[in-house]
């Protein structure tokens, strides 16, 4: 409905303020790239704070849950690896900078990643079951 679509554009607008705020005070913000780990490629469920919660398919927004505000209102944000879980799946953490400046992103992504002990973890991949 357009009445909806008017509201979510609203809502859109404030937030875009609110962070323009944010990003008026800091270079950039780092933030995990999810709020749990990767789940197994075969999971259908994940856990989190005691609840299931689907990992694909409708209602299956909790793994996007710290990158789709920055999509939304359209500030530039890259993800790269920071480590591995216990189970030897991949850990991300998420930068963001204020619009346009995708020059300075790259620079921290990549500063990062020179830096970060998680260049040099490869999870174990097995063919076949």
């Amino acid at each position: 409905l357009g009445r909806d679509y008017s509201k979510s554009l609203k809502v859109q607008r404030l937030i875009q303020e609110e962070y323009a705020l944010v990003m008026q005070q800091v270079d950039f913000l780092i933030t995990p790239t999810a709020p749990v780990p990767a789940p197994r490629i075969d999971a259908k469920y994940i856990k989190m704070d005691g609840e299931d919660h689907r990992v694909r398919g409708p209602g299956s927004g909790l793994i996007s849950r710290n990158t789709s505000p920055f999509n939304a209102i359209g500030l530039p944000a890259i993800t790269v690896p920071c480590g591995v879980t216990q189970a030897g799946l991949p850990i991300g953490v998420q930068f963001i900078t204020g619009p346009f400046e995708e020059g300075l992103l790259f620079q921290v992504a990549d500063s990062y990643e020179k830096v970060s002990p998680s260049q040099s973890l490869r999870p174990a991949v097995t063919v076949g079951a």
